[in-house]
């Protein structure tokens, strides 16, 4: 037998045969490649010039209530986790959250703060579960905090517990990399030390409320008994959504896979909450539809190659005559790169409640509106960053991935928005060349450098909330949450080093992932 028949019979034609084996499997599982490449414009260049506000000292807000009383910040807890625990056969007799009239008082700043006219009382839902709670105060009059923000005025601000990330630093370290990454609107924040009633309270974070105000998530927002849908919408992808008034469902269509090809198998989250102000039934009949539709552009432009557009006031879709990729098709309605930002945010942090609750968008659709959904206000992060049983290890990729639910329980569950396009060419490249950039910018030894600082300063400050609230141990009541390597810190110091140590190699995996294509 010739040599060269021998090698096609013996060598090549298995070795063919495998190959189209292998492209079958590969077609199969990553979302078909669309006959002509989108020609996607080149992303603006961000360089954030953001600078976390870090005091010498820690700066103190003090809280007295007009009552004397410390229970309003001690005992409420929210009626979606009641809710929650009906469910599961338990009866919680606790009472909500109510607002408690008080004076605040801030130092620390540029110049003191006395005796301000507020109210404040418990915020957040699963977290007001906790000894200690997270609070919101809503002043009298619009004020200007430690700077934050540019020395905006805003009546209502947040102040962040911590209490289940022992380090103290996940909430911050995550926000400061949304400031990084983004030039879309992120809260800023500031460690301080609260007092109630005289009574030392621990170290928080303060932080903006989620909210539609100039110079925070900037849409439009409807006046008094405005009627018309032509408004701005705040929308959170929540849980929660069935105890909220004004929220809605989107029916996802049909079978939604991750960037392997895998399938979402369990029960998806499919409620949203209208955050914003909202002053007429018919806002929220507009949004709804309006959001059901745009995902019916998304889902059928990426997996069935069937290209829609809506008229032209956004109550209905048509027949796209003239798009022929699934890019120019949704390029049109999803501030696409506000939503790679988003993605990227949550590769890096892995947070379990991605899959549950807190990813904000907004969309504005007055006449000066852009009428395109953007991705933006990154939020919660204390379950986040290596604290729980998920990406623990740092490997993989996180958020265009089927992971565990969010008490990690069961497998199979995943956040739409972050899936849609993760098997796409084009959305795939958008992510890389913005990698590229930040590891041009080095934000990694920016994060670490701003840990260090923290660390260096506050020490002091957060072993003494430690030593206030006495939660840091493996019997303690919040551990069982916790990946086993947060488990075992004894101190807020070794947690903040193990953070330290499972972001460097974050970072590490996620350049081997990104980098390496290009």
């Amino acid at each position: 037998m010739p040599c060269y028949t021998y090698f096609m019979k013996k060598c090549f034609i298995p070795y063919f045969s495998l190959i189209l084996v292998s492209f079958f499997i590969t077609s199969c599982c990553r979302v078909e490649k669309e006959k002509v490449s989108p020609q996607i414009p080149p992303q603006a260049e961000y360089k954030s010039s953001y600078e976390p506000q870090l005091q010498s000292s820690m700066p103190v807000i003090r809280i007295q209530s007009d009552s004397g009383k410390n229970d309003f910040v001690s005992v409420p807890l929210s009626d979606a986790v009641k809710k929650h625990m009906l469910t599961w056969g338990q009866v919680n007799e606790s009472p909500s959250p109510w607002y408690e009239k008080c004076k605040v008082s801030v130092s620390g700043g540029e110049s003191d703060l006395v005796d301000l006219p507020a109210k404040v009382k418990v915020r957040g839902n699963w977290t007001t579960s906790y000894e200690k709670k997270p609070l919101r105060i809503n002043f009298t009059k619009k004020q200007s905090l430690l700077g934050l923000n540019g020395g905006r005025e805003f009546k209502n601000w947040g102040l962040l517990a911590m209490h289940k990330d022992w380090s103290m630093l996940r909430d911050a370290s995550a926000l400061y990399i949304g400031k990084l990454i983004s030039p879309d609107y992120s809260s800023d924040f500031a460690f301080v030390e609260v007092y109630v009633n005289s009574e030392y309270w621990g170290v928080y974070l303060l932080c903006e409320q989620q909210e539609v105000r100039k110079g925070r998530i900037e849409v439009a927002r409807p006046k008094k008994d405005y009627k018309n849908t032509d408004t701005g919408y705040l929308i959170e992808f929540d849980g929660y959504y069935f105890t909220e008034k004004n929220s809605f469902e989107i029916d996802y269509l049909g079978e939604i896979r991750d960037f392997y090809g895998t399938p979402i198998s369990t029960a998806l989250n499919s409620g949203y909450t209208i955050k914003s102000k909202v002053t007429d039934p018919n806002q929220k009949d507009f949004i709804e539809s309006y959001m059901n539709n745009l995902w019916k552009v998304c889902y059928s432009a990426v997996y069935e190659k069937k290209f829609y557009e809506f008229n032209d006031d956004f109550t209905g879709l048509r027949e796209a005559m003239k798009i022929s990729s699934s890019y120019d098709c949704v390029s049109r309605y999803i501030d696409l790169e506000s939503l790679v930002n988003a993605y990227i945010l949550n590769e890096i942090v892995c947070d379990p409640d991605l899959y549950w609750s807190s990813l904000f968008m907004d969309i504005d659709f007055s006449p000066q509106g852009a009428k395109k959904l953007k991705f933006e206000a990154f939020w919660d992060f204390d379950s986040a960053l290596g604290n729980k049983n998920f990406c623990a290890d740092s490997e993989g990729l996180f958020a265009a991935q089927v992971s565990w639910d969010v008490n990690h329980m069961k497998k199979g569950t995943g956040n739409p928005w972050m899936f849609i396009f993760a098997g796409t060419d084009w959305f795939q490249a958008m992510v890389e060349k913005k990698w590229e950039s930040l590891h041009a910018q080095n934000i990694s030894s920016k994060l670490e450098n701003f840990i260090q600082s923290v660390q260096s300063l506050y020490a002091r400050d957060f072993a003494r909330n430690t030593a206030r609230w006495d939660n840091i141990g493996e019997d303690k009541p919040g551990a069982f949450e916790l990946c086993e390597a947060s488990k075992v810190c004894k101190n807020q110091a070794e947690s903040a080093r193990y953070l330290q140590a499972w972001l460097s190699k974050r970072f590490l995996e996620l350049d081997r992932l990104w980098l390496a294509k290009r």
